[in-house]
């Protein structure tokens, strides 16, 4: 509990006004769920008490500090779960198969034909509503999640886990999307009663016996254990703003290479880097929101991206000094 620590010098009724927040904060874990240790740590690590309060500090600082605000936060136990290294048999070739059909990003003879041409800003941008038409290939992408949530990644080597969990997130995002489509963002569809609260801490997979957030998949396992900042241009956030879908997934073989693939993408692409004119550039909330993923500093934040762009783009970048803002586009995708 960190709030008492910071006003332990405040008068009486500010504590009172503490207490009675905490209390309804709290109120519904003490009436569904318990009192034993492992019960609020589980019910904390879930993020299932008071969802309301949790949903409407959500609408302004992130979900840590929301999270911080409530009084606790019990780090996901990813590192010590998803660390294991051992057999390099994991059927990747499968998923390969399952991916591209999920990711084509143009249209052939014989595709599914369900993820338009890229747009004219470059961005892949998935049919929906033509996959759900198709039971066909609903099933395909529900029967793809089925094997991945059969693996135990544990028992695999750390290239292998590292493709399965960015291919994991991806497809699950997916299929959430499918689920509750026709909408419009990825924001609407979550499991709180606060609205656009997106599904980010909504349980949507059990992996190993261990019920996982989208937010878990990405926040505790992926980014902590490999500390890559291409990661946030490989995992699919479903909205126009993210990095845009490829076309094949990720296995041992390619991850690197196409972890630079998706980088330099993104960042030749108006969703990651925007330029309005010589004195003004948009880049993308990403950038900001985990800056300390890019060294800390927005000096950090434009090496990191000149260092993934190209040719007018890096000259521009190199030399820029002028105002920049950050946007995020969270419109379907």
């Amino acid at each position: 509990m960190l709030a008492p620590l910071v006003w332990i010098e405040t008068r009486v009724r500010h504590w009172s006004l503490f207490g009675a927040t905490l209390a309804a904060a709290y109120e519904p874990f003490a009436l569904r769920s318990g009192t034993s240790l492992a019960s609020v740590l589980e019910v904390a690590r879930e993020w299932k008490f008071n969802s309301l309060l949790f949903g409407l500090l959500r609408l302004a600082p992130p979900s840590f500090e929301a999270r911080l605000a409530l009084g606790i936060y019990v780090p996901h136990s990813g590192r010590g779960l998803w660390s294991a290294a051992g057999r390099t048999d994991l059927d990747l070739g499968s998923q390969r198969r399952v991916k591209c059909r999920a990711h084509r990003s143009r249209r052939v003879p014989g595709d599914l034909g369900w993820i338009r041409r890229p747009d004219p800003s470059g961005v892949n941008v998935v049919d929906y509503a033509t996959l759900a038409r198709i039971p066909a290939d609903a099933e395909t992408l529900a029967g793809y999640l089925k094997y991945l949530h059969r693996v135990d990644p544990r028992g695999y080597s750390r290239a292998e886990q590292i493709a399965y969990w960015i291919n994991f997130h991806s497809a699950t995002t997916m299929k959430i999307v499918l689920d509750a489509y026709p909408v419009d963002s990825i924001k609407e569809m979550h499991e709180d009663v606060v609205p656009t609260t997106g599904p980010w801490n909504d349980v949507h997979a059990n992996v190993a016996d261990q019920n996982q957030t989208l937010d878990q998949l990405e926040h505790g396992i992926l980014r902590p254990i490999w500390r890559d900042k291409r990661i946030h241009y490989a995992v699919n956030c479903a909205a126009y703003g993210c990095s845009h879908l490829i076309e094949t997934a990720f296995t041992t073989a390619s991850t690197e290479s196409l972890l630079e693939a998706v980088a330099r993408a993104y960042v030749k692409s108006p969703p990651g880097v925007d330029v309005v004119d010589n004195d003004f550039v948009i880049i993308s909330s990403t950038y900001d929101w985990f800056t300390e993923d890019f060294g800390g500093t927005e000096e950090s934040v434009l090496e990191h991206l000149v260092e993934y762009a190209d040719g007018e783009l890096v000259e521009f970048l190199g030399v820029f000094a002028c105002a920049i803002e950050y946007d995020y586009n969270c419109s379907l995708n």
